[in-house]
C-alpha cells in the first residue's frame, strides 16, 4: 500500500515536471529524436552536435559555451547565446535562493515561503519517465523534486482563482515596479490617462497574471488582423443579442444630420432600447440632395434591417425634409411613430428664451463679470480660497444651455438669481432626455406639465412676469415635442398615473394614449378592445394592480421592471406598455 502510494506520488510529481520543462527556452533551439538503440538524443539547430542523455540542461550548457562535459556551440548567434546565458544565471540564483530558504525550515512545518506557487523550481529535466519508476530508476543520479502542497490541488488559470501567498504578500517595491512597468508603457506611447478607468482594463491585467511568465505578447499582425476579426464576432454576437431586446421590447430608431471638421455632412443611424444603444452606419451624404426621396430610401433601408415592426418610435431632426420622410415611413409602416429630437426642442426654447431682451442684457453682463473674475489673477486667487467655490463657465457662442449653466454658476455665489430658477426646470429635463442610462419617453410630457407650473409658481401666479417664459414653451411644445406616444408614456407611467394631486386630467392625455392604441395594434399584433377592457385594470388599481407593493414601488422602480412585475392581470396592456415605455425621446447618442 505504502510504495503504491509513493509510485502515484512519484509518477505524478515527474508528470508534472516534465510538463513545465517543455516550456524551456532550449526547446526551441534542438531537435528531439532517438539512435539506432532507442535512446533519446537532442540534435543543437545550429552545430549539428547530438547531444545524448537527453537533459536540455546540458544543451543550455553547449549554446552558451560554457566548458564542461559538452563541447561549446560555435554556430550558435549572440542573442541566443545571451538568453540561455541569462536563463542559466537566472537557475543559479534560484538554486541559491532555495538554499537560503532551506535554512530557515523550523520544526513547525514550511515556512510561508514554501508553499505551492512560491517555490523556485530547480534545474528542470525534461526525459520523460515512466508512471510508476522502477527501482533502478529510483537510484539514478537524478535530482528529485519535493512534493509540495500544489501538487494536491489544480493550477491557479483563471482570474478569479485564490491568489498565491506569495502574491497577498509582495512587498511595497514589488507593486512599484508593477506600476511602474505600465505607467512607462502609458508614457511612452501618449496613451490617455484616462484608459485605466476602462471596464478592460483590469480584466487585461487578470488574464494576464493568471497565465504567469509564459504569455508572450501579441503580434502587430494578430492585433491588426486576426484579433480585430475576433472583436468582430463579438460585437455581432452582441448585436444578435440586442435584435433579441427589439423584437420583445421594441426599439426607437435614431438619426441626426451633422457637420465634421473636413465639412463632410454625414447622417448618423442608431438604434436604443433598455439594453443599450447600438450603432448601425454613418452615410457620407456630401454629395447628394437630403431630399425626400433619398433621405426616405436611406431609412427604409435601415428600418429592414431592424425590422419594421420592432420600431416604436422614431426620432429625427425637425427639418421640412425630415417631417416629409416619416410621413413616407408612417404611410408604409403604419406601427413606427415619429417625434422630433427632445433635446432639440428643449435647446430652442431655450434659445428663444436666451434671445429676450432682459436676457441678453444679463448675458452680457454675467460675461463682464466672468472677465473681471479670470482676468484678474488676484481676484480669481482670493475667489479659489473661498470654500465651496466653483469654476464658472463661459457662455458659448452656439450651444444655448452653457448661457444658462454660467449664470447657475454664478447663481451659486448670489441667492437671488431668479432667472435661472426659472430655466433649471428645463436644464433638468435636458438632463433627463439626453440620459441613455434609462428610457426617457415616460418623463417629457409629465417634465413640461410640471416646468410650466413651476414657473408659474415661481413668479407668484404674476400673469406678467411668467408669461413670456410660458408662451415660449407652449409654442415649442405644441408646434414640435407634443405627440400621442409622449401622452400614452404619461399616461402608462404608473409613477405619475396614481399620484392624484399631481397628475394632469387634460383629455389630450387620454387622447393620445387611445389614438396610440389605434396606431400600435395592428403592428404589436393586438386587439383594440382588449387593451381597452385591461386599461380600465390599471386605471382603477384592480387585481394586481390593487397589491400594496404596486402602490409603494411605483416611484422607485424601472417602468419595464415594475410593469412585468405587476401587470399580469392585462397581460396585453403589460406588453404594450413596456413597449411604449422602452424607448427614448432625443437622438443625443448620434452626436
Amino acid at each position: 500500500m505504502s510504495s503504491s502510494r509513493s509510485c502515484q506520488q512519484s509518477s505524478s510529481m515527474d508528470v508534472s515536471q516534465s510538463f513545465r520543462e517543455r516550456n524551456d527556452i532550449a526547446w526551441g533551439h534542438v531537435n528531439e529524436g532517438v539512435d539506432e538503440n532507442g535512446k533519446k538524443i537532442l540534435t543543437c539547430l545550429y552545430c549539428g552536435k547530438i547531444i545524448r542523455g537527453g537533459e536540455i540542461y546540458r544543451v543550455k550548457l553547449h549554446i552558451a559555451s560554457i566548458k564542461r562535459e559538452v563541447g561549446k556551440c560555435s554556430k550558435a548567434p549572440f542573442d541566443v547565446k545571451f538568453k540561455i546565458e541569462e536563463a542559466l544565471n537566472e537557475i543559479g540564483a534560484k538554486n541559491k535562493q532555495k538554499v537560503e530558504l532551506c535554512k530557515n525550515v523550523n520544526s513547525y512545518g514550511a515556512s510561508v515561503q514554501q508553499f505551492e506557487g512560491d517555490m523556485l523550481d530547480e534545474e528542470q529535466k525534461c526525459e520523460e519517465v515512466s508512471p510508476c519508476p522502477t527501482p533502478t530508476s529510483t537510484s539514478s543520479t537524478k535530482r528529485k523534486r519535493s512534493i509540495g502542497i500544489g501538487d494536491y490541488f489544480a493550477p491557479r488559470t483563471k482570474p478569479e482563482s485564490q491568489p498565491s501567498i506569495k502574491s497577498v504578500l509582495a512587498g511595497k517595491e514589488a507593486k512599484w515596479r508593477v506600476d511602474m512597468a505600465v505607467a512607462r508603457l502609458f508614457h511612452d506611447s501618449c496613451i490617455p490617462i484616462n484608459v485605466i478607468n476602462s471596464i478592460y482594463f483590469q480584466p487585461v491585467v487578470d488574464t494576464i497574471t493568471a497565465i504567469g511568465p509564459r504569455y508572450k505578447i501579441l503580434t502587430y499582425h494578430n492585433l491588426r488582423v486576426n484579433l480585430l476579426r475576433d472583436a468582430r464576432k463579438e460585437v455581432q454576437l452582441l448585436i444578435d443579442g440586442y435584435k433579441k431586446t427589439w423584437e420583445d421590447v421594441g426599439c426607437t430608431l435614431m438619426a441626426d444630420g451633422w457637420t465634421d471638421n473636413s465639412h463632410r455632412s454625414l447622417i448618423n443611424f442608431l438604434v436604443y432600447c433598455p439594453k443599450g444603444v447600438c450603432f448601425v452606419k454613418s452615410v457620407n451624404a456630401s454629395d447628394v440632395v437630403k431630399d425626400v426621396v433619398t433621405l426616405f430610401s436611406l431609412f427604409e433601408e435601415i428600418a429592414l434591417w431592424v425590422g419594421p415592426n420592432n420600431i416604436v418610435h422614431l426620432v429625427t431632426d425637425n427639418g421640412d425634409n425630415y417631417k416629409a420622410t416619416r410621413r413616407m415611413l408612417s404611410e408604409k409602416y403604419s406601427g413606427t411613430t415619429w417625434s422630433p429630437c427632445a433635446a432639440h426642442c428643449i435647446n430652442l426654447m431655450l434659445k428663444d428664451i436666451a434671445e429676450m431682451s432682459h436676457i441678453i442684457n444679463l448675458s452680457k453682463r454675467a460675461s463682464e463679470v466672468i472677465k473681471f473674475v479670470y482676468n484678474h489673477f488676484f481676484v480669481l486667487a482670493l475667489l479659489r480660497k473661498k470654500q465651496g467655490w466653483t469654476e464658472i463657465i463661459y457662455p458659448g457662442a452656439t450651444r444655448f444651455a452653457t448661457t444658462f449653466i454660467a449664470l447657475s454658476n454664478l447663481h451659486q455665489h448670489k441667492h437671488d438669481f431668479i432667472i435661472f430658477k426659472a430655466v433649471s426646470p428645463l436644464m433638468r429635463m435636458l438632463r433627463i432626455v439626453n440620459s441613455d442610462e434609462r428610457p426617457s419617453i415616460g418623463h417629457v410630457y409629465d417634465s413640461m406639465y410640471r416646468m410650466r407650473m413651476g414657473i408659474k409658481m415661481l413668479f407668484k401666479n404674476n400673469k406678467n412676469l411668467y408669461k413670456p417664459y410660458t408662451t415660449i414653451i407652449k409654442m415649442c411644445w405644441d408646434r414640435m415635442l407634443c405627440r400621442d406616444i409622449h401622452a400614452a408614456a404619461y399616461y402608462l407611467n404608473h409613477g405619475f398615473k396614481y399620484d392624484e394631486d399631481t397628475f394632469s386630467k387634460k383629455p389630450k392625455v387620454m387622447y393620445g394614449f387611445l389614438d396610440t392604441i389605434d396606431s400600435k395594434t395592428s403592428a404589436f399584433k393586438m386587439s383594440k378592445t382588449t387593451l381597452l377592457e385591461e386599461s380600465r385594470l390599471y386605471r382603477d388599481r384592480l387585481e394586481s394592480f390593487s397589491h400594496e407593493l404596486a402602490l409603494q414601488t411605483c416611484k422607485t422602480t424601472r417602468l419595464d421592471e415594475w410593469w412585468s412585475t405587476f401587470g399580469f392581470s392585462a397581460p396585453n396592456l403589460q406588453k404594450f406598455a413596456i413597449k411604449i415605455l422602452s424607448q427614448t425621446s432625443a437622438s443625443s447618442g448620434c452626436e
